[in-house]
């Protein structure tokens, strides 16, 4: 259960530098983006993982398997809504 929690936690932590980095980078392009600007809805789901990480940490301490199970379906969800990059 420990483990499970620390892996949790460790995503949770890499998630959280991944949304602070791209925070950073939105930020300073601001005067860039035109007006009306949304960001994709696989950024949106990025900056909900952090969350449902630390849920998957607390969650860990009576259930492993839940907390696997949380981390696999964000899985699944990244990579189903991740940004196709077609080569130009």
């Amino acid at each position: 259960m420990v483990v499970s929690a620390i892996y949790a936690a460790y995503i949770a932590a890499l998630n959280f530098a991944y949304n602070l980095l791209w925070w950073v980078v939105l930020r300073q392009q601001r005067e860039n983006r035109p007006r009306g600007w949304r960001p994709p809805i696989s950024m949106v789901l990025y900056y909900l993982g952090f969350p449902c990480y630390i849920v998957a940490a607390v969650v860990a301490f009576w259930s492993a398997v839940a907390t696997l199970a949380i981390c696999g379906v964000l899985w699944v969800v990244w990579a189903i809504t991740a940004p196709v990059l077609s080569p130009d």
